[in-house]
């Protein structure tokens, strides 16, 4: 597995998937850092650009930018032989699409992570004489990271199934989706149905246990279902994906 997995890192060196693991997280945190800076640098300018930062990261990157990244990982295949080299290898087709998942989990992960250092190095820039909340950052995005997964792994599943188009085409609509239900106060009692909407709300429950700051009107029990309930829909989609993959007619 380890092999197959360098092997489609190898892959995508020479691709743009790179660019979109380091550029989204520099923009966002530059912007989040500028926005935040127009206010006096205080306590609270850390909290805005974590704010700021989940808005964009959230509400857009993660449905759109994910369903991009799916889409150019199955755009590379398609491009070079739609896969036909599964009829010389003698490794197993679903062990294949499996190291494909891993990567991009592994690579969205790299990235989500990416959004805490440059936060760090923004606000030393900017001259935040507060110490950075490292525990308040990092926390909150490997739950975000975990949010976002079933998201990212049925936009590279339909990306197999249907062409990188729609996996894009679906992660425009999911912006929509991700800004208004998990934005705004119009999805406060739907927002756990919705995957799109589980990144930005999730972080920022998360967000506010860690500093005791969340609102009495927010169940605990909702977060940690909800949580609960992205880990096992990753697994289903992933090995439900895998299982289509292995037993698909390779033309």
């Amino acid at each position: 597995m380890i092999r197959a997995i360098y092997s489609e890192w190898i892959k995508y060196k020479r691709t743009p998937i790179p660019w979109l693991i380091i550029l989204p997280p520099f923009a966002i945190v530059l912007i989040s850092a500028y926005y935040a800076s127009l206010q006096p640098i205080d306590g609270n300018t850390w909290l805005a650009i974590f704010d700021n930062m989940n808005q964009i990261w959230s509400g857009a990157w993660v449905p759109f930018g994910w369903g991009l990244i799916s889409g150019l990982a199955t755009n590379i295949e398609k491009s070079s032989g739609n896969w036909r080299s599964l009829r010389v290898t003698d490794k197993s087709p679903g062990i294949l699409f499996a190291s494909k998942i891993l990567l991009l989990v592994m690579l969205v992960l790299f990235s989500a992570l990416l959004l805490v250092v440059f936060s760090y190095l923004a606000g030393q820039i900017i001259g935040i004489s507060n110490e950075f909340p490292l525990k308040e950052f990092v926390v909150p995005m490997i739950v975000n990271w975990i949010a976002g997964l079933p998201i990212l792994i049925i936009s590279l599943w339909l990306a197999e199934v249907l062409g990188w188009g729609v996996s894009v085409g679906v992660g425009a609509i999911g912006i929509l989706i991700a800004s208004i239900i998990g934005g705004t106060t119009v999805g406060g009692d739907i927002w756990a149905f919705v995957p799109w909407s589980w990144p930005m709300k999730l972080t920022y429950i998360d967000y506010a246990l860690i500093t005791n700051t969340l609102p009495s009107s927010v169940p605990i029990n909702t977060f940690w279902v909800v949580l609960l309930v992205a880990v096992v829909l990753s697994f289903v989609i992933a090995i439900a994906s895998v299982w289509w993959f292995q037993r698909r007619e390779v033309k």
